[in-house]
């Protein structure tokens, strides 16, 4: 059985015989690039990787002087073609996983702004529309929030004594774009509505610009009964 210092030899060795490690005062490409204080840190079949006096850099074989490329051992087109290939096809699996990652975390967004607007208690809306489709519509709109408030009176001895009061109160119209169902067949682009909606999912359209959008949708519903 070898020892674990024979096998760390061997690992030093293989990597001095392949170059790595390798120091140069300077380096120039056939294209011209110049590299100052060269550390040689990696080799791979289509070329090398090093540090220099700047940063780090990677030089494929083709552009490497002959004789370094012979200190190297030698450039297989072969190798570096399959390298590259192998490299690039490395590359689109993580493109693509990285795509399908970025889509489920949307998606579960996505869900959860709806599902949040599902289990909402139904509240007024004031929707500025911007386009009108056929008894819904895609535009902006305004919430009525209940607003806390705390009024606080001074006591003659020291203290305070609290007196909490509830308003209702409009937000700003939001920037993001809904869709709204049910409504009045009489509005207009540029139209203003007031009423009570709920939440109902999502709704996918094509922009007049062909681009596919998915937005939360809003159904409108009967007011409240008052209690």
């Amino acid at each position: 059985m070898k020892s674990p210092l024979f096998i760390v030899l061997v690992l030093i060795a293989a990597s001095v015989l392949h170059g790595e490690g390798k120091k140069l005062d300077s380096l120039t490409t056939k294209d011209g690039k110049t590299y100052e204080d060269v550390t040689v840190r990696e080799v791979t079949p289509s070329g090398i990787k090093i540090f220099h006096k700047i940063g780090t850099a990677t030089i494929q074989y083709e552009q490497l002087p002959e004789k370094l490329q012979e200190e190297l051992g030698g450039f297989d087109g072969e190798k570096a073609r399959a390298h590259r290939q192998e490299l690039a096809a490395k590359q689109r699996r993580n493109d693509e996983q990285t795509k399908r990652a970025i889509q489920r975390l949307r998606a579960r967004q996505l869900d959860a702004e709806i599902k949040e607007l599902e289990e909402a208690v139904k509240e007024p809306t004031r929707l500025f529309v911007k386009q009108m489709l056929d008894g819904a519509a895609l535009g902006n709109a305004s919430f009525k929030i209940k607003v806390k408030r705390e009024e606080r009176t001074r006591r003659p001895l020291g203290g305070y004594d609290v007196r909490t009061t509830y308003d209702w109160v409009w937000t700003n119209y939001s920037e993001e774009t809904l869709y709204v169902e049910g409504l009045p067949s009489d509005l207009v682009d540029g139209d203003s509505w007031t009423g009570w909606t709920v939440g109902a999912g999502s709704h996918s359209y094509t922009s007049a610009l062909g681009a596919r959008a998915t937005v939360m949708k809003l159904r409108v519903v009967p007011p409240p009964q008052k209690k």
